[in-house]
């Protein structure tokens, strides 16, 4: 807990939590999730998925790491997208209405390919 300042992570819900993004055209994406399984689990996986497509199972241990996950562009489309983590294991909650999955510090989506303006919606590329 950061009671002074903004949040260090936010919680990840099981079996999955998403996160929907903006592109303006299809292109193949890499993603980088930070994240950590809760230390009341022995062991956790986690999955990426991207608009239904599924990306292989990763172990997800107690400490802080990063994972990564390529998509090809067939995956993606202009418009909304939809990036899922998806987990295994579960804790229950303090309040044990829902049941918690992971820790997430960061995800990160970025373009495999140099596209002007980039796909992300709002964003110019380094030509600009």
């Amino acid at each position: 807990m950061n009671g002074g300042g903004p949040a260090e992570f936010r919680v990840a819900l099981y079996p999955k939590s998403c996160v929907r993004f903006p592109l303006m055209i299809a292109t193949g994406l890499r993603v980088r999730v930070q994240a950590k399984a809760p230390g009341r689990l022995t062991q956790q996986t986690m999955r990426v998925s991207l608009n239904g497509h599924a990306y292989e199972r990763q172990p997800l241990p107690v400490e802080w790491s990063e994972r990564e996950a390529l998509f090809p562009e067939a995956w993606a489309v202009p418009g909304r997208n939809l990036l899922c983590l998806e987990f295994d294991a579960r804790v229950a909650s303090r309040s044990r209405r829902r049941s918690l999955a992971a820790q997430v510090r960061r995800i990160e989506i970025g373009s495999q390919s140099r596209v002007t303006p980039t796909p992300v919606w709002g964003f110019y590329g380094a030509g600009r």
